[in-house]
């Protein structure tokens, strides 16, 4: 067969796929040399049966001719496909995000061309959205979700084999009953962390627009760490009084840097606040060298950016924005109750009815309840039936371990804790709707029901209501759960909600998994604020006004607050953000605002506090 019906014969495949690929969500792999092309089908199919199955449209191919050749190989710890190689391949479908490798291969037309491996370009969307290029040993080549294509450098004709791995990308970030019990703050106590400021980074950009030179001076608004700096174009940087405030940039072999040009400067603050370059200017290749400001020029306003470094948080600021409001008491909608506040099977005693749960109103009553006197690791599985010799007849309010020791119920808490957190989007949402596969020695009865639906097993135990479950088997398997996605504390955001880096994808997590794609908006926590009482604050005239071309402005805070700083025009068109959504400390601060590159006129500029808590507006004068 000539070369032009080959490829002929592909697009017709192609062709023929397009309809699986939008029914079955399979994916087309294609190749190119150059000269020849190709292409295989990948996927899942809950009829495939691992093997050639005509009816699916899987088939043979012939060994390879003369042309670009590309089909799928079998791999025993991967598949069964037919040992010469498939146009398409269907593995079994047994879940919608089931892991899945599929060992793939071409041969180039000619020997040692360069070979184009292309898919489609939103792969994050598709089967879970985990897609990895991968040599023959399992070597990732590339991230299929941030690339369309990959180019392989041939050096024959023979083979080229790769795979691709695909899964379940979604993450989470789960704490364990330990994790919550040792959750402290900076300062080693069961608190939250307090959103302050602690230091402060940096990038900078200087540009020599003319002359050469030898170094490039800064000075910086305040101490930075010299081991941290990062720059380029110059090879030596050196203290100039001790202060770490005030560097010089240059080459250590006389080298001279020829305009125009431009050097970035990565910088580290040891403050809470902005990091601002104060003073710049390039050195010339002129000595003898003087440290004289007022001699030196041009001196030039700060180009750059900077950001505000916090402490980092821990559970306990996850479950305060999670439960941080005063709820009514027992009220199962706000707040973490563990069991059923409803009458317990016991009936009544004396005429009173009997009710079994825990209540926890807000987080400082889950937080003792974990991080009382002991653990609760290694205590009871039982239902609620005691606290320590005492019959338990109503709802409690709080239980420490050193009151009673009851695994179960901390385990409870904190998969209920765990659910609440993905519903409120500080870890991805579906949490709660997960699927559970049974582990060897599991009861038969929990494999495939959803975290939520095990919760409210649970639950029923706990408040001594029959189940079929018993409490060892709840205790095993919700620690297995909440452990399923522990991992490292780390965040994506903390200036106004924690929100967790994951710490594991559904991929590599053996226990749950997906049983819909389909996404949930997490819901916006209620009980949330940033602050208990309105920061008072003042916006100053700006100084001098009016202005060529710099001017001061400054505002006083009674507290720490985030806080924006835009300028408007006369048409109430934003020209610039001075600030935008960083925290300031209590008390004076200020900005420097360069307009050189506006006209003369009337300008506004507006603070905002706490995300528009408060706001205020003034007018300033520029006049060239």
């Amino acid at each position: 067969m000539n070369l032009l019906k080959k490829v002929s014969l592909v697009l017709a495949l192609c062709a023929l796929t397009v309809g699986v690929s939008l029914a079955q969500q399979s994916v087309v792999i294609s190749g190119t040399d150059g000269s020849g092309s190709g292409s295989v089908t990948i996927g899942i199919h809950p009829a495939a049966t691992g093997g050639i199955d005509a009816a699916l449209g899987e088939y043979s191919l012939p060994p390879k001719g003369y042309a670009f050749d590309m089909r799928c190989f079998s791999m025993p710890r991967w598949d069964t496909l037919g040992s010469d190689g498939v146009r398409i391949n269907y593995h079994k479908q047994y879940r919608i995000g089931q892991t899945d490798t599929f060992r793939i291969a071409f041969a180039p037309e000619f020997s040692g061309s360069p070979v184009t491996i292309s898919w489609p370009a939103d792969m994050a969307h598709v089967y879970g959205g985990f897609w990895r290029l991968l040599d023959d040993n399992g070597v990732e080549l590339c991230d299929m979700t941030a690339q369309p294509n990959y180019v392989f450098q041939t050096e024959s004709d023979a083979y080229v084999y790769f795979m691709i791995a695909k899964g379940d990308g979604l993450g989470f970030n789960t704490a364990t009953v330990l994790a919550l019990e040792q959750a402290v703050d900076s300062k080693g106590k069961g608190k939250a962390e307090k959103r302050k400021t602690v230091a402060s980074e940096g990038e900078f950009s200087f540009t020599n627009s003319a002359d050469s030179t030898d170094a490039l001076y800064v000075e910086f608004s305040q101490e930075v760490n010299i081991a941290t700096l990062d720059y380029d174009h110059f090879d030596k940087v050196t203290d100039l009084d001790g202060k770490k405030k005030k560097y010089t940039f240059e080459f250590t072999s006389g080298t001279q840097l020829l305009g125009p040009a431009t050097v970035t400067v990565f910088a580290e603050g040891n403050k809470g606040k902005e990091l601002v370059a104060k003073k710049y200017w390039w050195i010339p290749n002129v000595p003898p060298l003087k440290w004289k400001p007022t001699k030196l020029g041009p001196v030039n306003p700060n180009s750059g950016s900077s950001r505000l470094w916090l402490k980092m948080p821990n559970w306990n600021n996850v479950g305060e924005e999670v439960y941080g409001g005063p709820p009514p008491a027992f009220d199962p909608t706000l707040g973490l109750i563990v069991g059923l506040n409803t009458v317990a099977s016991d009936s009544t005693v004396k005429g009173a009815p009997q009710y079994k749960f825990v209540n926890l109103p807000k987080w400082k009553d889950v937080n003792k309840s974990l991080i009382g006197k002991g653990s609760h690791l290694g205590g009871a599985t039982t239902c609620f039936r005691f606290i320590g010799t005492k019959a338990v007849a109503k709802g409690s309010k709080g239980l420490t371990a050193d009151k009673s020791k009851h695994e179960l119920f901390a385990q409870i808490a904190t998969l209920k804790f765990n659910v609440a957190s993905s519903k409120y989007g500080h870890t991805n949402t579906g949490f709660g709707s997960l699927a559970y596969k049974a582990q060897a020695g599991d009861p038969s009865w929990v494999d495939g029901i959803s975290v939520d639906s095990i919760l409210a097993i649970a639950d029923r135990y706990f408040s001594c209501f029959t189940t079929t479950a018993t409490g060892t088997e709840l205790n095993t398997i919700i620690s297995r759960i909440n452990g399923a996605f522990a991992g490292t504390f780390d965040t994506v955001s903390f200036g106004t909600k924690t929100v967790l880096k994951n710490a594991k994808i559904l991929m590599n997590v053996s226990v749950l998994y997906r049983t819909s794609f389909a996404t949930v908006e997490p819901i916006t926590t209620p009980n949330y604020v940033e602050s208990a009482t309105p920061v008072e604050f003042k916006l100053n005239q700006n100084y001098p006004n009016p202005f060529n071309p710099t001017t001061t402005i400054s505002f006083d805070l009674s507290a720490d607050a985030f806080v924006t700083l835009k300028v408007y025009n006369m048409l109430g068109q934003e020209i610039a953000t001075l600030i935008d959504r960083e925290e300031y400390t209590e008390g004076s601060n200020d900005v420097e605002f360069d307009a050189s590159a506006l006209a003369s006129g009337v300008y506004y500029y507006r603070l905002i506090v706490n995300d528009g808590e408060m706001q205020q507006v003034q007018k300033m004068m520029l006049l060239k």
